[in-house]
């Protein structure tokens, strides 16, 4: 049996199952779901845009970070390899 005929089979399995016939035959089952999960990727959408903002010394920081020199003190190797790369031309 190949990968999508798997697939489609779980996938019907699952229709035909008792919470998707609960699904199905509600009227506001599928919409409070998809609610709840459009609010769970917001909120993991915005926890990493926040913790990116933080990194980037954008957010939450009481004193301006240039990212070079974040980048030159926590990562020595990053430099080195770059030093290499810009040689190799």
């Amino acid at each position: 049996m190949m990968e999508s005929e798997r697939l489609f089979y779980l996938f019907d399995q699952l229709e035909q199952s008792f919470i998707g016939e609960v699904i199905r035959n509600s009227i506001w089952m599928f919409p409070v779901i998809e609610a709840f999960h459009l609010i769970g990727l917001s909120i993991l959408g915005g926890s990493i845009l926040l913790g990116d903002l933080r990194l980037l010394g954008l957010l939450f920081s009481s004193k301006s970070i240039h990212i070079s020199a974040e980048v030159r003190v926590n990562y020595p190797s990053f430099n080195w390899n770059t030093s290499l790369s810009q040689r190799s031309y």
